[in-house]
């Protein structure tokens, strides 16, 4: 089919007036040929012409498909005759025709094809208007789907940190109980050598008490001496005597004193160490108690956190990828209708004989990344 351009008078008498009007377009097809008499088969009128009379008596152009009987009627109804153009010329062939395409079988198929065209055209004009219509319409779900896959993923990032929280707390109670361990070795430790501090501090007190009798028996005899002394010899020898028994008993006081002191540093170290005992007892004892109810604590949280990922996150994910298969299945369908009306008005689509692998946006592992990504979301579900 190609335009050629000619110029052609489309006359319409009316009572007391002949209005002319003239085209400068005019379609033709392979159907038109010339005549042996030298005419060329193509109707005086195009469809894309349209006679809307009115009241002032002139006619106006409108590029609209009709059927060429249809306005026929229309002129005649309107009181116009239709009368045939003597002057067409056509360049393909170089012939001027100074007759009428006035074939009516021709004109009638070709009007008819034009008609049917434009009209299979507007047709599918209109689909492809409603299926742009429904993709903007599944793109906003789609962007909808999306903020609520991202609110959930930023909800997954949340309770992926308490989870590393409460890993981390467990490893702070593994820690403190290591070191209570600890602490009770040391405790251990601090019992043997207070047991073993025991024996001594007991032969040091047996010790002092065998000093003191010795000491209260040498005072005895000292007194004794000193008067058998101080009847034998002359006071110079008793002075002597005297002196030397003294410093015998200053030597002993201090050895008694000394040893009394070393019992009392050892009784007091007893004595500390069992207080400290007591407070690392106590101190232990809380310790635990915290450390018990922060983890009666955090287990609760852990099960809250389970049946919450279990009855939220995991079930909208769900009903989120079957809402975005029926979507894809949706959309597939509208393709595949629009395919199918494209070929329903003869419109190649593409090339014959070509399959997916030569399709640029074809992606054959896209199936397999999302049946992987949804596996992955269940075990980190569960």
């Amino acid at each position: 089919m190609g335009i050629v351009s000619t110029e052609m008078e489309l006359i319409l008498e009316k009572p007391n007036n002949v209005l002319v009007m003239k085209s400068r377009s005019i379609l033709t097809d392979s159907q038109v040929t010339p005549t042996k008499h030298g005419r060329m088969t193509k109707p005086y009128s195009s469809p894309y012409f349209i006679a809307n009379c009115f009241n002032a008596g002139y006619l106006k152009m409108e590029r609209r498909s009709v059927k060429v009987k249809e306005l026929q009627e229309r002129c005649i109804i309107k009181g116009f005759q239709v009368i045939k153009s003597r002057k067409t010329y056509v360049p393909k062939w170089n012939v001027i025709n100074d007759y009428s395409l006035d074939d009516p079988d021709v004109y009638r198929s070709m009007a008819y094809f034009s008609v049917e065209v434009r009209l299979r055209s507007k047709h599918n004009y209109k689909e492809m208007k409603k299926f742009k219509r429904k993709c903007n319409r599944q793109a906003d779900l789609l962007k909808k789907k999306d903020t609520e896959i991202a609110s959930l993923k930023a909800q997954l990032s949340l309770k992926k940190a308490k989870a590393a929280e409460v890993i981390r707390l467990r490893g702070q109670v593994a820690a403190i109980e290591a070191m209570k361990a600890a602490r009770v070795n040391e405790l251990n430790s601090l019992k043997k050598w207070i047991t073993t501090l025991e024996g001594p501090v007991v032969t040091l007190e047996f010790a002092t008490i065998i000093k003191d009798t010795e000491l209260a028996s040498s005072n005895a005899q000292i007194t004794k001496l000193t008067q058998d002394l101080s009847n034998i010899l002359s006071c110079d020898e008793l002075s002597i005597k005297a002196a030397s028994l003294e410093s015998k008993k200053d030597k002993h006081t201090d050895q008694v004193s000394l040893l009394e002191t070393t019992c009392f540093s050892l009784r007091d170290q007893v004595s500390g160490y069992g207080l400290f005992k007591e407070q690392i007892e106590v101190v232990q004892d809380e310790k635990v108690k915290l450390l018990s109810e922060k983890v009666a604590g955090l287990d609760a949280e852990l099960m809250g956190m389970a049946l919450h990922l279990y009855k939220e996150f995991y079930l909208c994910f769900l009903t989120t990828i079957v809402g975005r298969r029926w979507i894809i299945g949706a959309i597939g369908r509208a393709i595949d209708k629009g395919m199918q009306d494209g070929l329903a008005v003869v419109i190649d689509h593409g090339k014959p004989e070509r399959g997916l692998v030569d399709v640029a946006a074809y992606n054959p592992s896209a199936e397999a990344n999302y049946v992987f990504t949804v596996n992955a979301f269940r075990v980190v579900d569960c």
